[in-house]
């Protein structure tokens, strides 16, 4: 693409308000790479610049096996740009709607998610809008989270401040994320892992008095009270951290779970466009759940 030299773009991925996602590759060595692309002259040009800025600078901070790694970034041309780590893979929302997660996928992806949890919060690191399109699966079964634009960062050099503003996907906010979103914690992100792990075993979201995992999947029993402490609506009342809720899951006998998909198709195409997506929360009402009983 003109304008980032010792790059050579091979296809578009995804496209949205913001800009593309493409893949590409280094000339240098061949290396396979993800290009995301800010167009700086479609208005707003200062608010993309700021986005990509920040999600760069957070995403090089990090170095986690389940978090998208950074190669460069910067802006030149009228383009801001990112190049990561690519990822040959879906996003786990293309997962859950083939109907291809297991009992023992779900499982391994939870613990997956929940490591990269813990390494971004002990670095005072918020994801601020986990949800299953920011989430990628190689097809080997391992979880990349990607788009840090939201993030939230303590004792950062660089952040966005955004005060008394909603932002994020809302059917996977945790209910203090609307209500006070300028004083959220590291719990917002474990509300969202536990929506997510509630959708993975049972196809669906919880809302209102929702049943347990087990209610609606045979041999789910052992995720029951792991989500509800994630899902309180009381962010007092969840798992304390995501270290905590990384040794329980750890503790979960893997072997005994289903190993089989709920879908016989075998083949889903990769799909990030919804990286760029508006991060406008939808209108549409949702439900929060209630501390379980």
């Amino acid at each position: 693409m003109a304008g980032i030299p010792g790059i050579e773009v091979k296809a578009l991925v995804g496209r949205g308000g913001m800009g593309a996602v493409y893949s590409a590759r280094l000339l240098k060595d061949g290396s396979p790479i993800a290009l995301k692309v800010a167009r700086l002259h479609e208005g707003k040009a200062h608010t993309y610049l700021s986005l990509l800025v920040h999600e760069a600078q957070v995403m090089a901070y990090l170095d986690h096996a389940n978090i998208v790694k950074v190669h460069d970034f910067g802006h030149t041309d009228g383009l801001a740009w990112i190049i990561m780590e690519f990822v040959d893979g879906p996003t786990l929302r293309s997962m859950l709607s083939s109907r291809q997660i297991s009992l023992a996928l779900a499982l391994s992806l939870s613990r997956q998610l929940c490591g990269a949890l813990e390494h971004a919060h002990a670095r005072g690191v918020i994801h601020h809008d986990l949800k299953p399109e920011n989430i990628l699966i190689r097809d080997f079964g391992q979880a990349k989270i990607i788009d840090f634009g939201l993030s939230r960062v303590s004792g950062f050099s660089y952040t966005i401040s955004r005060p008394g503003r909603v932002s994020g996907t809302l059917r996977y906010m945790a209910p203090e994320q609307m209500k006070t979103p300028g004083s959220v914690d590291h719990r917002i992100d474990i509300f969202a892992l536990g929506m997510i792990m509630y959708e993975m075993v049972t196809g669906h979201l919880p809302t209102g008095a929702y049943h347990p995992p087990s209610h609606f999947v045979k041999g789910a029993e052992c995720f029951d009270a792991l989500i509800a402490g994630c899902i309180r609506h009381d962010p007092k009342e969840r798992w304390e951290s995501a270290a905590k809720l990384g040794v329980i899951l750890d503790a979960i006998e893997w072997e005994k779970l289903p190993q089989r998909y709920g879908s016989t198709s075998t083949h889903i195409s990769p799909n990030v466009s919804s990286v760029f997506i508006s991060r406008t929360p939808s209108t549409s009402p949702t439900v929060f759940v209630a501390a379980a009983k």
